[in-house]
């Protein structure tokens, strides 16, 4: 009868113990699967790339942008603008504080969105003024330099159509020239808040 009970006892144990093992197989594993690629480092701090129209942008190669003015300019600056539409002159003071000159290479560097969901605005506007002088009061665009030499800084002016309805919410997205390619845009949200006008 003992013999027996201990034939039980240890048929009992092997039959739990696979029935275990059958189990784990079939268990998804607590563990996420390794992923390839590069490793990153999660106590490593992301690049600010989006702040308040007062902040200032900056990266790693020494340059810096901040928005000078965001102005609501006169429609009669800009060429056959209906009164539905507003003209938004933005100015953006990009300094080289690295040691490479950057080159220019005349391109947009300065993007004006509107609404919430962040709609390309038009531009650059049109205009045509024969006198010089009028030409730099009013000018709706920068004549941009070929580069951006270390310790110095450049005005970019950029202009833009914007429906009236929507000078509520406005958003610029700065990108300046990088010795090569793109850089990663910086964004000032807000930019409504700080927008003037000018008669």
């Amino acid at each position: 009868m003992r013999r027996s009970l201990a034939v039980v006892a240890v048929a009992v144990v092997l039959l739990t113990g696979c029935g275990t093992d059958e189990n784990r197989d079939q268990e998804p594993s607590a563990k996420p699967p390794a992923s390839s690629g590069d490793a990153v480092d999660p106590t490593a701090s992301a690049p600010v790339l989006e702040g308040a129209p007062s902040s200032t942008a900056r990266w790693p190669d020494g340059i810096t942008a901040r928005l000078l003015k965001v102005e609501r300019v006169p429609n009669d600056w800009g060429v056959d603008v209906a009164k539905s539409w507003a003209i938004i002159r933005v100015r953006l003071e990009v300094a080289n504080t690295g040691a490479a000159p950057v080159p220019v290479d005349g391109a947009g560097y300065i993007h004006l969105f509107y609404g919430v969901n962040r709609t390309p605005a038009d531009g650059p506007t049109g205009y045509a003024y024969p006198d010089p002088e009028e030409e730099r009061e009013k000018g709706l665009t920068s004549k941009n330099p070929t580069r951006i030499v270390a310790g110095s800084k450049v005005v970019f002016t950029q202009s833009f159509k914007v429906p009236v309805a929507e000078l509520g919410s406005l958003t610029v997205s700065a990108e300046p020239p990088a010795e090569e390619g793109f850089r990663d845009p910086y964004v000032f949200v807000g930019v409504d808040k700080v927008l003037t006008g000018v008669k």
